[in-house]
C-alpha cells in the first residue's frame, strides 16, 4: 500500500481524522450509512482486503453489514465512545442463517454463529498484524478459539490472539471482551 495522506489524530475516544477515505461498496458487505463510513487509508484498505479474501473463499456467502467507521473529519459520533479518529469499524457477526439481504446487527449466541466463516473473516486481521484490537463478546470467543485451534493455530498464536480462556478481565489478547459487543465485532487498527 502506498504512503497514506490520511492522519489519525489523538485517540479513538478523543480524536479527529484528516484527509479521510470513504469505504466504497463491495459485494461482500453492506454499508449502513455512507456518511459514517470514513477512515484512514489503512483501515479502509484493510476492510476491503479482508472482504476480498473472504468473498474469494466463500463466493456465495451472504453480505455482511458494516455499521460505523468515523465521520469525515472524525470527532464525536452518536452511539459511540470511540470511532473518532478513523481507526475503528463495526462489522456484523455471521449467522448460520442470515436474513435475505445479508447478516445484520443482532445479538448472537455461540450456537447461532457461523464459526467457520466468522473465523475466515477474523484470521486475516490477526495474521497480518493489522488489528490492534478486536472486541468480541467473551461468550463467543470459546467457539472461535476452538475453530482457530482446529485449523492449526499454534499455542503461541492462540495466546497472542485470544483473551479466552483466561477470563473476560484478562488484559491481553487481540480478541478481547468489551461490553455491548454481542451483536457485532469491533475492529481497531494501529
Amino acid at each position: 500500500m502506498p504512503d497514506s495522506r490520511t492522519e489519525s489524530v489523538g485517540t479513538p475516544s478523543e480524536g479527529k481524522l484528516l484527509h479521510a477515505v470513504r469505504l466504497s461498496p463491495h459485494r461482500g458487505y453492506l454499508i449502513r450509512n455512507r456518511d459514517r463510513a470514513f477512515g484512514t487509508a489503512e483501515l479502509v484498505h484493510g476492510v476491503r482486503k479482508v472482504f476480498d479474501q473472504f468473498v474469494s473463499r466463500f463466493p456465495d456467502a451472504p453480505r455482511i453489514e458494516i455499521h460505523d467507521l468515523s465521520l469525515r473529519k472524525g470527532g464525536p459520533m452518536d452511539d459511540h465512545r470511540s470511532h473518532q479518529s478513523g481507526r475503528d469499524v463495526d462489522i456484523a457477526y455471521i449467522f448460520k442463517s442470515c436474513k435475505k439481504k445479508g447478516c445484520d446487527f443482532r445479538r448472537v449466541r455461540s450456537s447461532d454463529l457461523d464459526v467457520k466463516k466468522q473465523w475466515a473473516l477474523l484470521k486475516p486481521w490477526l495474521e497480518s498484524g493489522g488489528a490492534e484490537a478486536i472486541f468480541i463478546d467473551y461468550s463467543l470467543q470459546r467457539v472461535l478459539y476452538n475453530e482457530a485451534k482446529r485449523q492449526g493455530a499454534s499455542r503461541d498464536e492462540l495466546a497472542l490472539w485470544f483473551q479466552y480462556p483466561r477470563g473476560r478481565t484478562f488484559p491481553l489478547g487481540v480478541i478481547r471482551h468489551v461490553r455491548a459487543h454481542n451483536d457485532h465485532m469491533h475492529v481497531r487498527v494501529a
